[in-house]
């Protein structure tokens, strides 16, 4: 039997369900899967009749909600999500405590569990799936509240107590709080997370239990609910079954660079098993405040990206990841190169990402990543002074003199920018110049100047350029004065 049934979702938002169900007691279709109604004495079960491999690990998320509770005060009972064997005659399990998973034997009431039951997670807000009237064994002083599971059980034999932890407040809450829970069953242990509103990152409450290692050739899946005198709705929606993933994301870059530096950042996702992974998406965003935005995919293992895109800051890389097995991990790496704007004169700037995939469950524990880069003062103190002025046909020009100190560490490689010149003006002596010019500011925006390599500035020995304005006018310089005039050390030298 193969996996390619994976993933099964079903939201349960239309009368008729994607795939097929049985139905049993009390379940039906109505904003959701309902298992009961606000009244006592009920059972309702509803079984996915797709079955898939004992063997295959499996993640099953689904939201849950439980409605008003009783007249008694009291919340009823809980519900159960399990797996039995596919050969078996699909039953349901007993009321009440049950959870319709196990079997009820209190007093004279004997009523059976399911058929070949393998595990049951009961979500237990009366506390009695504990006790020794839903299936052998018991927990000792079982509280309201228990994310509960017991092991294999046939009818009225079995379905042993395992372990239970308790959730303060129960599974109380409506679909606006956001109740979801995550059931995975992996290398034959059971982990259970919760999720909601209040904790969206997700609470562990059973962690990697080891489960029977008799296992039938496949398994079915079932919901199931239970109600006795006290009583509450137990509806279930967006179920998801599907292989496990673990795909963790890095991403890495500077701490501090400065305006007009080229800085990389580097997303690092890697398979850890157990299942291949076909259809990875890393995506993020490039920071704000940055240009010339370009992305490279390198891989190893058996790793293979797709092509990758940029749409103004944001970026995706598809990429396939096979499962290690007996071999090197599959990795693929994302480098991010950008440059910060000549102009910005902000604290920071931010680079995010995360790693998603479609057809399966991604259990790592870190899939999303950001790193803030600090953008750092100058290393380099820009002073200026006039030296003459004169008029050179209908061009007014004026010869600068710009000492260049550096601040607390020798500078091997710089830039130098100035700005505000009137219309019509920029660098009258470019070609004379020794700097590189990358803007000579006709075009309205600012000179931009730029050393060659190993251009060094001394501490305590300053460098001093002199450069040539011309303007439109004797009148159009003015005062002559050079606004925005800053320079800072380049950290990544020229290509």
């Amino acid at each position: 039997m193969s996996t390619t049934v994976f993933p099964i979702v079903e939201a349960f938002d239309q009368p008729a369900p994607r795939h097929k169900w049985t139905l049993l007691g009390t379940a039906r279709i109505t904003d959701g899967l309902e298992l009961t109604s606000d009244e006592g004495q009920q059972m309702g079960a509803a079984v996915l009749e797709e079955s898939f491999r004992s063997t295959a690990d499996v993640v099953i998320d689904f939201d849950f909600m439980t409605g008003t509770l009783s007249a008694t005060g009291a919340a009823g009972n809980g519900f159960c999500c399990y797996l039995f064997d596919a050969s078996a005659k699909t039953t349901p399990g007993a009321h009440g405590p049950a959870l319709g998973y196990s079997f009820l034997h209190r007093g004279g009431t004997k009523e059976p569990g399911v058929s070949k039951g393998y595990v049951g997670i009961g979500f237990d807000n009366s506390g009695d799936f504990a006790t020794e009237q839903a299936g052998e064994g018991a927990m000792q002083d079982p509280q309201p509240g228990l994310v509960g599971v017991r092991g294999p059980g046939d009818l009225h034999e079995g379905f042993p107590w395992l372990i239970g932890t308790q959730v303060p407040g129960g599974f109380h809450g409506g679909w606006q709080d956001g109740l979801r829970a995550r059931i995975a069953l992996i290398a034959g242990q059971l982990t259970v997370t919760l999720f909601g509103n209040a904790h969206p990152k997700g609470v562990v409450v059973i962690d990697r239990v080891g489960l029977a290692t008799e296992l039938p050739t496949s398994f079915k899946l079932g919901f199931s609910a239970g109600t006795g005198t006290a009583r509450a709705v137990h509806r279930i929606r967006n179920l998801r079954v599907s292989l496990p993933v673990e795909v963790p994301l890095l991403l890495s870059g500077p701490e501090t660079s400065a305006w007009g530096d080229t800085v990389h950042y580097t997303a690092t996702v890697v398979n850890r098993g157990p299942n291949d992974c076909p259809d990875v998406i890393v995506k993020g965003r490039f920071p704000a405040h940055v240009h010339g935005l370009h992305l490279v995919c390198t891989c190893s293992g058996r790793a293979t990206n797709g092509k990758g895109t940029v749409h103004g800051r944001d970026f995706s890389q598809p990429v396939s990841l096979p499962a290690p097995g007996n071999g090197p991990e599959s990795t693929a790496t994302i480098t991010l190169q950008c440059t910060i704007d000549d102009d910005y004169l902000g604290d920071d700037v931010l680079c995010t990402a995360s790693v998603g995939t479609a057809s399966c469950t991604n259990t790592a524990e870190k899939t999303t990543d950001s790193v803030r880069t600090t953008v750092v003062e100058t290393t380099i103190t820009p002073t200026y002074r006039q030296i003459q002025s004169w008029q050179d046909g209908q061009v007014y020009v004026i010869t600068y003199e710009i000492t260049l100190a550096a601040v607390e560490r020798k500078v091997t490689w710089w830039r130098l920018w100035f700005g505000g010149l009137p219309e019509h003006s920029g660098l009258h002596n470019k070609q004379d110049l020794w700097v590189k010019v990358n803007n000579d500011g006709f075009d309205g925006k600012d000179v931009d100047l730029e050393s060659p390599p190993n251009s060094t500035i001394k501490e305590g020995d300053p460098l001093t350029l002199r450069l040539q304005v011309g303007y439109p006018s004797k009148e159009a310089a003015g005062e002559g004065e050079l606004t925005g005039l800053r320079a800072h050390e380049r950290q990544v030298g020229p290509e």
